[in-house]
């Protein structure tokens, strides 16, 4: 049976909101107890404006982009996503963007992917991964190289994130 245009927009709507609630149970599940499906979304008008601030809130500094994908994304939509999240970010005040992907065949958020910038991944580990001096890189690749996405897992994003003083483990 085939949809209709609007049906398989509503379908992948309801796709969405459902993959969001999953993620925000899941963070309340590992130390944010206000963590809930933002409801709400940005807009712009002739003369006002209100911000995206991401999908779940209750976990500020935190801003949560999520996303269900039916398959593999593309480099260029996983970039393209980082990059809304991080928009969403300073729009929030946050200190801290995290895309989360859905995993295909994987029913728990916890298995779902987790992306960050690599400055941020940096920052949450306390390391120096890409010394400039050490690799012959210059300082502009080096910061290029820092804008990178990072993939993990959102169990382990979470826990690095509460390792690193944010939530209650």
């Amino acid at each position: 049976m085939s949809r209709t245009p609007a049906e398989a927009g509503r379908y992948a709507s309801n796709k969405g909101k459902q993959a969001e609630r999953f993620v925000a149970a899941y963070f309340r599940s590992r130390g944010w107890g206000e963590a809930e499906r933002y409801g709400s979304t940005g807009w712009r008008n002739a003369v006002r404006e209100s911000p995206d601030v991401g999908d779940i809130k209750g976990v500020h500094p935190l801003v949560v982009q999520v996303k269900y994908y039916a398959e593999e994304p593309s480099d260029a939509q996983v970039a393209q996503w980082l990059g809304e999240a991080e928009a969403q970010r300073v729009a929030a005040g946050g200190k801290v963007a995290v895309l989360v992907v859905r995993r295909k065949g994987k029913a728990d958020p916890a298995l779902w992917w987790a992306w960050l910038r690599a400055d941020v991944f940096e920052r949450l580990t306390g390391g120096e991964f890409w010394p400039a001096g050490e690799l012959g890189l210059t300082d502009v690749v080096t910061s290029d190289l820092l804008a990178y996405p990072v993939r993990l897992r959102l169990d382990h994003c979470l826990s690095m994130l509460h390792n690193s003083g944010y939530g209650r483990p």
